[in-house]
């Protein structure tokens, strides 16, 4: 069974797309987490 050369790039295109939204999506949650760890941070200072 071979995979034709056409399906294989698609294929690898999807994952590498899908990999970066993924990638994308977890450093906006880390941005935004931190974010709230600021300011709580800052709430506790004054």
């Amino acid at each position: 069974m071979s995979i034709s050369l056409l399906g294989f790039i698609a294929i690898l295109i999807w994952v590498t797309l899908l990999g970066f939204f993924v990638w994308g999506l977890y450093l906006l949650i880390r941005r935004v987490l931190a974010s709230d760890n600021k300011d709580k941070e800052d709430h506790d200072w004054e």
